[in-house]
């Protein structure tokens, strides 16, 4: 039985998508006859067989020591600036990769994010974005293979390093099955849904608000617009619910289990997410663990363009490259009067999930990867 080591600064209890992502990979690449060890900064009550959690990630040396008795196929970093230290400067990694790789056939960095982009808004931001990019760079150069989310991250990799470069997208963290046909809402409502799991300021949720505040009458009066998550708990956010007089058609759900999560979203006609950051992050990708859900529910998607937008978001959503009200909201409209073609596109993106974006053929490419850096035949899903 081969060994895999996931080296990870968060793992469950903890959450969060890294967190999710590594247990997830963990159980399903155990499950393919491998024995996994993950490599945290913390105790963990996950219990699975073939999967062993080792807190020791906070003492490299003890790290290193468990490795060199592993003896594993492929070291796998799981990789976001602040989740190994609060400013994201990552320098002090590099004495654990070095000494990884001595005792690993491969070792493998997943960039789950690079490094914050300097902002001429901010200028305090240099130093940060040029040391972050500094940990981006010497991680890159010292693993035999990188791993990213989005094209964009790829773009941005030093020319010298892009062929040890792939893109494999992050999964629906609330979903592990295929994708099924959407659902129609029951009480015949045409539902506008958002999801996320906290509020943040990138997230333009006054934008969306706005622009469903902006809706004819004759669409809001059958019209529900379901808030999924703890977002609409925030007081921010039920602020701009009562200040754009949304009450009566809002429902919010607050927490919710993933499986229920994931039949709101099969309940709904049409999924809205909007984000951006001047000079930084920008656009809903494949990065965007709430789009990926909508997603995995066959859910028609209104989402903004931007540098974080894969080539394929234009094809499979309805997307706006300025985040303008009005023009929204007629967008909106539109999509309501035609909305008997949405089951159709809703097919086309559930099929389009099962092909490119299921956990199934997450893992398989994350399988090919490991083959094709540590020269060794993996068994595959």
């Amino acid at each position: 039985m081969e060994n895999i080591v996931i080296a990870t600064g968060h793992f469950p209890p903890v959450s969060g998508g890294v967190s999710d992502y590594s247990q997830i990979i963990a159980s399903e690449i155990s499950k393919l006859g491998y024995r996994v060890f993950v490599l945290t900064t913390g105790h963990s009550d996950f219990n699975e067989a073939n999967v062993e959690i080792l807190p020791i990630l906070s003492d490299y040396e003890k790290a290193i020591t468990a490795i060199r008795r592993i003896k594993p196929l492929t070291v796998n970093l799981q990789y976001t600036p602040f989740i190994y230290s609060k400013r994201g400067f990552n320098l002090h990694l590099i004495p654990f990769i070095h000494g990884a790789r001595k005792y690993s056939s491969s070792f493998i960095t997943t960039f789950h994010e690079t490094f914050n982009e300097f902002n001429f808004l901010r200028p305090y931001y240099l130093p940060l974005s040029a040391v972050q990019y500094a940990s981006f760079l010497a991680i890159s150069v010292l693993s035999d293979l990188c791993i990213v989310s989005v094209d964009y991250y790829k773009q941005i990799a030093p020319v010298m390093l892009k062929s040890r470069f792939r893109v494999i997208p992050v999964g629906s963290n609330i979903f592990m099955g295929e994708s099924i046909d959407r659902k129609q809402s029951i009480d015949g409502k045409f539902v506008i849904s958002t999801f996320g799991a906290f509020f943040h300021p990138y997230r333009r949720f006054d934008v969306m608000l706005k622009s469903i505040s902006l809706l004819p009458e004759h669409v809001k009066k059958n019209l529900k617009f379901r808030c999924i998550g703890e977002i609409g708990s925030h007081p921010t956010f039920r602020g701009l619910i009562t200040e754009f007089n949304l009450g009566d058609v809002a429902e919010i759900t607050g927490r919710l289990t993933g499986e229920v999560v994931y039949n709101k979203l099969c309940e709904s006609d049409l999924f809205i997410l909007f984000e951006y950051v001047r000079g930084g992050r920008n656009g809903i990708g494949f990065r965007n663990g709430s789009f990926i859900a909508a997603l995995s529910a066959s859910v028609p998607s209104l989402v903004n363009s931007g540098k974080h937008s894969d080539k394929d978001v234009k094809r499979l959503c309805f997307t706006v490259d300025k985040l303008d009200p009005n023009l929204i909201a007629q967008m909106i409209t539109q999509i309501y009067e035609d909305r008997d073609r949405l089951n159709e596109r809703g097919r086309f993106i559930g099929d389009y999930y099962k092909r490119h974006l299921s956990w199934n053929v997450i893992i398989c490419k994350l399988l090919s990867a490991i083959n094709e850096v540590s020269g060794v035949s993996v068994a595959r899903p």
